[in-house]
């Protein structure tokens, strides 16, 4: 498979999923700076998913500079990457629901230790 096509497929997966999380963030409950910062585990949540994934994609664009091709095993290695990568707004969503939850923060660090695996 020709690596620009796999590229594209991956630059539009990865921008899904921004897209998503985004979509998740909360709207301050009053129109006051409080408002804004009462929200602060959200955006720092927020933050943190989008450094995974801005940094997933430039380490595919990279790598995608120096191949030609790719094979069947590739296609499915990414095929999980996507997967978990996809997990995050879920993962997100629960621990700045419940900043306080060992399994929700538990959940995310496995998380955001297998997208950097």
């Amino acid at each position: 498979m020709q690596t620009d096509r796999f590229e594209t497929f991956m630059d539009a997966i990865l921008a899904i999923i921004i897209t998503v999380l985004v979509l998740k963030l909360a709207q301050p409950p009053a129109p006051t700076w409080d408002g804004v910062l009462s929200l602060n585990a959200s955006y720092l949540l927020y933050g943190i998913c989008f450094l995974i994934i801005f940094n997933t994609w430039y380490n595919d664009h990279n790598l995608f500079q120096m191949v030609d091709e790719i094979n069947n095993l590739i296609v499915v290695v990414y095929g999980v990457l996507i997967f978990i990568i996809s997990l995050l707004p879920y993962f997100a969503s629960w621990v700045s629901l419940n900043p306080q939850s060992v399994p929700a923060q538990t959940m995310f660090g496995i998380l955001f230790l297998a997208t950097n695996a």
